[in-house]
């Protein structure tokens, strides 16, 4: 069970969370809990044959989830009852130490060991009048903490013989979960021999850390193939299947139909249809044809080869295309600057006029007169759509055509596409690949450079053989650092909500907290739990 030093560091800890002693209960927060988890499922016999032992004492049990909150509780005397539920022990409610200073839910949560803290011990002063037993319920597979199952007492009632009665509870929680788990894989394959006894066309299923793919799947979407149908299953709802196209590396689409697997927790069959009559692989990819086109989007997001490829393409002149810079028109003469224009205008040359937003207001005055009468094909990169203002918002609104492109981290499905390209480029054909795991490292980061710091990375990849898997080995340092655990799923979508948030919040944690509707000290765990970098 825990020791001083341990809970020493756990006081530690609640200092720095800025946890005030005498109020810590006050940030108890409520929430509804999942009453049919597949935790409450295996833990439901072995919770009631401790309340049989226990029946008759003053000592209570609770199980909290892997948010630490509490999803069930028990206490047989009414009075016990009654104090627990009194200082905000109740269904919903949020234990974590970050919210309440050291106590066994939150302490066991953290640790990820069993923990006995007495009286005293708890940081909050209202648990000081009791003595509580915590140990986690780590997942039999994924070594995950699921849950904390407690026993819990007035301090003058503590008695260490509990801590060998929890323990043996747990280990036959986790015994249930394993053969829960054990069906779940069961039920996987049922679904997957099932899906493939049918039909040859390509069939996948994918659960937890089960891959079942037949030869024509295989086939057709290749090495990168799960980790393209991984983040197609994000947007699947739990009570109905849905078709959506699938863009694979090469730019191919094709369509897919998902549908999650009853009695699975995450199970999901996909069978991949014909290919798509139309290739779309990014909205700037294939632009309809225009004389005048906005271009906007962060830093990194391909502006300037966006411009560069309509300029070569549908916008495309006679000669080499006109480039003009904020340099250019901040540093050179007026006249001269607005000659060069006109000039080219004449000879029927592309000009491409890189971040427009930075011009001064003489030369954006000219570029709206020519846009407005559609006299030259012009394409102009500006910031982000929503930071546009005032004259160049004007120049925006004039324009005929106007493409907004994504942050990367909006992308994320694209990835192995988007990749694909770099990857030849920098390696040849037939050029590597990014295998599973690499790739759900790559989907669990922020992408603050967006498409420019892929392209560093791929640049900084060793030297490979054509053909060959990219794995987590192969990355730098930095994007191996803190990836031992990958995103996927619900935590996927946990993760970008939040980094959505705070960048809505422009950084700031009480602002995204409130944004997404929990407290801020739930932000930090949440963000030091899924990778999110503190970047105020």
């Amino acid at each position: 069970m825990g020791s001083q030093s341990e809970i020493a560091l756990a006081w530690h800890r609640s200092k720095q969370y800025g946890v005030d002693p005498e109020r810590a209960l006050n940030n108890i927060a409520i929430a509804e809990v999942d009453r049919s988890s597949r935790l409450l499922h295996a833990a439901a016999p072995v919770l009631e044959a401790l309340t049989e032992q226990l029946e008759g004492t003053r000592f209570g049990l609770a199980l909290t989830d892997r948010d630490c909150r509490i999803v069930y509780r028990w206490l047989a005397d009414p009075s016990m009852d009654r104090a627990i539920s009194s200082i905000g022990f109740v269904h919903g409610a949020q234990l974590d130490e970050e919210r309440i200073g050291a106590n066994a839910f939150g302490t066991a949560h953290e640790l990820h060991r069993a923990v006995r803290i007495h009286g005293g011990e708890h940081y909050a002063e209202p648990l000081r009048a009791f003595s509580c037993y915590g140990h986690p319920i780590k997942h039999p597979l994924t070594g995950r903490v699921e849950g904390v199952l407690d026993i819990t007492g007035a301090a003058a009632d503590s008695n260490p013989l509990f801590a060998p009665l929890i323990a043996r509870a747990v280990a036959d929680i986790r015994t249930r979960i394993l053969e829960g788990a054990q069906a779940s894989r069961r039920r996987l394959f049922e679904a997957f021999q099932c899906a493939t006894a049918r039909q040859h066309s390509p069939v996948a299923v994918l659960g937890g850390d089960v891959v079942l793919v037949n030869r024509s799947c295989l086939d057709q979407l290749g090495v990168a193939g799960p980790a393209l149908l991984r983040v197609a299953a994000d947007e699947l709802p739990r009570d109905r299947g849905i078709e959506r196209p699938l863009y694979l590396p090469d730019g191919a689409a094709l369509t897919v139909t998902m549908c999650r697997i009853d009695g699975t927790e995450d199970g999901v069959l996909y069978r991949i249809g014909k290919p798509r009559p139309q290739q779309i692989s990014h909205p700037a990819a294939e632009p309809e044809a225009a004389e005048t086109v906005f271009v906007t989007g962060e830093p990194g997001t391909g502006r300037s080869h966006t411009a560069e490829k309509l300029a070569g393409t549908v916008l495309a002149g006679n000669g080499e295309p006109l480039r003009l810079s904020p340099a250019d028109a901040i540093l050179g003469a007026v006249p001269e600057w607005h000659g060069g224009l006109r000039k080219a205008l004449r000879e029927n040359r592309t000009i491409i006029v890189e971040d427009v937003h930075l011009f001064p207001e003489q030369h954006l005055a000219l570029l709206r007169s020519i846009v407005g009468d559609r006299r030259g094909r012009i394409i102009c990169t500006a910031c982000r759509d929503e930071d546009l203002a005032g004259a160049v918002a004007v120049l925006a609104a004039r324009c005929s055509r106007r493409i907004i492109l994504k942050p990367l981290r909006e992308r994320i499905a694209e990835l192995p596409a988007l990749a694909a390209p770099m990857l030849a480029e920098r390696f040849g054909t037939p050029a590597p690949v990014f295998t599973d795991r690499a790739m759900e490292i790559l989907r669990s980061r922020s992408w603050q450079g967006n498409l420019a710091e892929l392209r560093a990375l791929t640049e900084r990849l060793p030297a490979l053989s054509p053909g060959t898997g990219i794995t987590p080995e192969h990355l730098p340092a930095e994007y191996r650092i803190g990836t031992t655990r990958q995103f996927g799923g619900m935590d996927l979508a946990e993760r970008n909500a939040i980094i959505a948030a705070l960048e809505q919040a422009e950084g700031n944690k009480q602002q995204a907290a409130q944004l997404l509707g929990i407290g801020r000290t739930t932000l930090y765990r949440h963000m030091r739990t899924l990778g999110i970098p503190d970047l105020s």
